[in-house]
């Protein structure tokens, strides 16, 4: 099998020569296998980069940390920052952007990207290719804690992208964060909550959950729908699991939220195992 980081280094390329180098310096850096955290809808958050971090996660309980951060939403919240800025002005502590350089997809891996009016409130048939950039970003906290952590950001929809880019060459996942999706108002139409039930196909081995939006039941069929397709499409036989709490942030962009580590089952499960865990993660479900 394919090491984690041929597979990136394979999908993502650097617009320019100069962005080609940074990527190149950092691939140095990082395992052949690194740990991979992945944030839908992140918005301006950064949270995790601190919570994630190899100091806090030590404190915390977990046994492993993230070496790389992937960030993806709809909107461009990085259009326009520069070296120096503070790239969340809602943050109860700063984070300041030290680097960026654009990122493009390899032509030759065949994506199939697209930001659907079917997944989002915010879509645009005119972009035909996501906005990606590799950021050095610092985090510190109101009681001092900083952090430096290297993310990449993804102008990509959530659905397209855990499709035509996580599944489609295997990318394992193993910290998934779901804290702040958009349902309706943030613009999401289908929410990216039925990934719990992938956890074992995405490697997952830490969910940290603090989302408490709504899930109608029209979201719940639109949900199950959806993840039934992504099943099928290619071709996944999940396995069940248990969710043991290890700690919990009080506030995370203004939600409790939980991190939890998770031990798998030898029992491939059905379609709409998501909406088991919910009640378990403190999710609101009309």
């Amino acid at each position: 099998m394919k090491k984690q980081k041929e597979t990136l280094q394979y999908l993502l390329k650097g617009k320019n020569e100069f962005a080609q180098q940074q990527l190149d310096d950092f691939f140095i850096g990082i395992p052949d296998n690194p740990n991979l955290s992945w944030y839908p809808s992140c918005g301006t958050d950064y949270h995790d980069i601190t919570e994630l971090s190899p100091e806090k996660v030590s404190l915390d309980g977990l046994s492993e940390f993230p070496h790389l951060f992937l960030h993806t939403d709809c909107l461009d919240a990085l259009s326009g920052k520069e070296e120096g800025d503070l790239l969340d002005k809602y943050d109860e502590g700063t984070t300041v952007l030290n680097s960026s350089v654009e990122l493009i997809i390899n032509p030759e891996a065949g994506i199939n990207f697209k930001i659907s009016s079917e997944f989002t409130w915010f879509y645009n048939d005119d972009c035909v290719a996501p906005v990606i950039r590799l950021l050095n970003v610092t985090r510190t906290t109101p009681d001092g804690f900083c952090s430096i952590a290297n993310v990449i950001s993804f102008v990509w929809e959530n659905n397209n992208f855990l499709d035509e880019f996580i599944l489609k060459f295997n990318i394992r996942i193993s910290h998934l964060v779901k804290v702040r999706e958009g349902l309706a108002e943030g613009g999401v139409r289908i929410s990216i909550t039925y990934a719990l039930s992938m956890l074992s196909v995405l490697g997952t081995k830490y969910l940290v959950f603090g989302d408490l939006g709504w899930c109608d039941p029209v979201t719940k069929i639109e949900c199950i729908e959806q993840e039934r397709m992504i099943f099928k499409k290619h071709h996944l036989k999940p396995l069940g699991y248990d969710l043991h709490k290890i700690c919990e942030v009080g506030l995370w962009s203004g939600f409790p939220t939980g991190f939890y580590k998770i031990e798998y089952l030898n029992k491939v499960i059905r379609d709409g195992y998501f909406l088991k865990h919910l009640g378990l993660l403190g999710r609101v479900c009309r």
